[in-house]
């Protein structure tokens, strides 16, 4: 079981960056072999992805080890890494966030699509129009699945 304290740190990264958030991306928490695992994978294109390890049996004393596996790399699409530190594991989650940014574009096509929809709304209201097409959550939640795919 990874420990609150870490998975809100993790939290509190993903919120940091400009434009990706914690609504962004699914956390599911697992155990594997002898690890404690945390995946967070991007809500919108499962291909993206970061998955963070620890081993059950480090010793307290020791800097806490991490297990990684980054998509996108630095380099490569997906890369494996071993980190020491909690320090570390963020800066690298940081790196991570921002190297998906850059590979999506400026913003996630859901939060445009948002943005777009507000923006008509507040048309609409500025105008004293009632809105006709008033979305429900299952056609947007809907239109998101078909854009996916």
């Amino acid at each position: 079981m990874i420990r609150p304290s870490l998975k809100k740190a993790i939290e509190r990264v993903l919120d940091c960056h400009a434009y990706l958030g914690r609504s962004d991306f699914l956390l599911k928490e697992y155990q594997k072999d002898n690890e404690s695992c945390l995946a967070l994978v991007y809500r919108s294109d499962k291909k993206f992805c970061f998955l963070v390890g620890v081993n059950n049996e480090q010793d307290f004393r020791d800097e806490p080890r991490f297990n990684i596996t980054m998509s996108p790399g630095r380099e490569a699409f997906e890369q494996t890494a071993a980190i020491q530190g909690r320090p570390a594991l963020l800066e690298q989650l940081k790196a991570w966030q921002q190297r998906l940014h850059e590979d999506l574009g400026v913003f996630p096509i859901s939060r445009q699509l948002e943005a777009h929809i507000r923006r008509i709304g507040r048309m609409e209201a500025c105008l004293g129009l009632a809105s006709k097409n008033k979305l429900e959550e299952d056609n947007v939640n809907g239109f998101y699945d078909e854009l996916s795919k």
